[in-house]
């Protein structure tokens, strides 16, 4: 009891997850006790975005959060690695490029999802590799899938579909989106 938190302004709205672990707990061995101790009803205000991160997106394998323009933005799916591929759930990918929630489609009958900007119209189907950008087909190197009913594809078939610059911090097991200011409508 009497918990207090100090955290920066990059904190998600949501539920802030207290885990405990450690020697001096009665638990089961190695155990660790999480729980929802607070929530963050504020997101942070665009203008203490660092320059630095203007542009960034990250989503970190094993992580269900992403990163833009250095806030954090919770998900409902996990990132993963699979066949060297960073697979993302599409709804949070195209959020984070940009394309708003009335432009991200789902038709569950045929498993398709079509994502649209401005100028570039994405569609993709689970269990497929081909990946239509304007029309035109183009063939991942894996296919895009369902994870726990979500949507999972492979992030750089996508983002580089929207323009974005594609990077890899293996130590830090993230992929790196480089959007131009002007691309975006979140930037």
């Amino acid at each position: 009891s009497g918990l207090k938190y100090t955290v920066n302004r990059s904190v998600p709205e949501g539920d802030i997850i207290v885990s405990i672990s450690g020697s001096a707990m009665y638990t089961v061995k190695d155990q660790v006790y999480r729980m929802a101790n607070a929530s963050c009803i504020t997101p942070a205000p665009a203008a203490l975005v660092s320059p630095a991160e203007k542009g960034k997106i990250y989503f970190v394998i094993g992580l269900d959060s992403y990163t833009v323009n250095g806030m954090v933005y919770s998900m409902d799916a996990v990132t993963y690695l699979k066949n060297n591929r960073t697979y993302v759930p599409v709804r949070y990918l195209a959020y984070a490029l940009g394309i708003t929630p009335e432009n991200v489609r789902w038709e569950g009958e045929s498993r398709t999802a079509t994502l649209r900007n401005e100028t570039v119209e994405v569609v993709l189907t689970c269990g497929s590799t081909d990946i239509y950008v304007n029309g035109r087909k183009k063939t991942m190197d894996v296919a895009a899938e369902l994870e726990k009913d979500r949507l999972m594809v492979p992030a750089r078939w996508v983002a580089e579909a929207f323009g974005a610059r594609v990077g890899w911090d293996g130590i830090r097991r993230t992929v790196i989106l480089m959007v131009e200011p002007a691309g975006s409508p979140l930037l």
